[in-house]
């Protein structure tokens, strides 16, 4: 029995090796986009040539304590003010969200900053008020480029002139930006901020190999056109999550070659890492839950092996108890897999400016067995509390 456990592990090791290498071939196929205007040269507010106009979208709901730093970060943007505009979709917030709106604006009033209270609106009980919210932003929208972002997300003042440099150069339809955590140098911030960086990398590196995977909404842009020839969330509108991947999935089955990753530093919004442990596992459990709704049965073969994989190490280190041969097999498919890891994480980790959370890379992977094994189940089954909202 050893000895088919044994190869099975390999088996799954190796895969799993290779699939993470080739997310990392696909990080290294993208370009560092590193336009003349952004490096200093230009003064991109002055230099107005085709401007790109934006419609930023910001769902929030019970944020009052972001909401105020967002705004003011987007309008601090090296960008035309007359070029873009903030939609914020009040997602019945408990709190002074709606305020602080009011006040900005009124404060701000050379910016067309617009609020939006879904309380206001004519829209029914549903399971997912954040597709809502965005599709009622785009309807009253008046540019033809979408932003989506969050309210507890920070920017640069580059960030925009990033967006429209790269639209300009590469025609895209949609562009998925890239997002990083900020947080302390505990152990807990750390494993979160690696974890993200490598579902980042991975959802680029798959853009590069033209086979998407993920995305992530809080830093996404796309056509307003686009997003009704596509029919927007139709079709997963019920759904909590996923407003940013199974649209993603659609405009690339549409257009294969004009879905793009941004790999550009002043592109990067940041957002911070959830501070409990019970706030991490609701968080989770909200992006696995969509996982039973891929209609790419690739994405199910990968999370399914992930899945197994984890289970068949955790079954090597029990049984190492009473069998050290188990045992050196685990060591053996583990250390096979942080290799794997450590080489494509060294990567993006380097383009974040982030390579400190590599040092809980091995601890965290011990950790990540139980995680991986825990949120596979309990992410898929029953309901989840988000920003004192229960939804199923």
């Amino acid at each position: 029995m050893f000895v088919a456990i044994a190869i099975i592990t390999f088996v799954f090791a190796m895969a799993y090796a290779l699939l993470i290498l080739n997310f990392q071939r696909g990080w290294n196929k993208l370009t560092l986009f590193a336009p003349l205007r952004l490096s200093g040269k230009i003064d991109s507010r002055k230099d107005a040539k085709a401007q790109s106009e934006f419609s930023i979208i910001i769902s929030a709901r019970n944020e009052e304590q972001n909401i105020g730093d967002c705004l003011l970060d987007i309008v601090s943007q090296d960008y035309p003010s007359q070029s873009f505009e903030i939609i914020v979709i009040d997602d019945f917030s408990e709190d002074n969200t709606s305020e602080i709106v009011y006040h900005f604006a009124s404060e701000n009033q050379g910016y067309s900053i617009r609020l939006i209270k879904l309380a206001d609106e004519p829209i029914k009980e549903q399971n997912s008020f954040k597709k809502a919210a965005i599709k009622i932003g785009i309807e009253k929208s008046v540019f033809s480029w979408i932003i989506t972002s969050d309210a507890d997300c920070r920017r640069g003042p580059k960030w925009l002139a990033s967006i429209d440099l790269f639209i300009h150069e590469n025609d895209p339809v949609m562009v998925s930006a890239p997002v990083s955590l900020k947080g302390s140098d505990d152990f807990f911030d750390n494993a979160q901020s690696l974890e993200f960086m490598g579902l980042v990398g991975i959802g680029a590196g798959s853009l590069a190999l033209k086979s998407p995977n993920m995305c992530n909404g809080a830093n996404l842009a796309y056509k307003k056109e686009a997003f009704y020839e596509v029919s927007g969330f139709e079709g997963n509108d019920e759904l909590a999550s996923g407003d940013d991947e199974f649209l993603m999935h659609k405009m690339f089955s549409h257009w294969p070659d004009k879905v793009l990753f941004l790999k550009n530093i002043d592109a990067i919004v940041s957002t911070k890492p959830e501070k409990s442990l019970s706030a991490f596992i609701q968080q989770r459990k909200r992006w696995v839950s969509k996982s039973r709704k891929y209609s790419n049965s690739n994405i199910t073969v990968v999370l399914s092996g992930a899945w197994i994989f984890n289970m068949l190490l955790l079954f090597n280190w029990v049984a190492g108890i009473f069998d050290p041969r188990y045992f050196i097999a685990f060591l053996a498919a583990f250390g096979l897999k942080l290799g794997a890891e450590f080489l494509f994480l060294n990567k993006v980790a380097t383009f974040f400016n982030n390579r400190k959370a590599l040092s809980v890379l091995i601890p965290a992977g011990f950790v990540y067995i139980f995680y991986v094994l825990f949120i596979g189940i309990y992410g898929n089954f029953g309901s989840y509390d988000w920003k004192g909202r229960t939804v199923r």
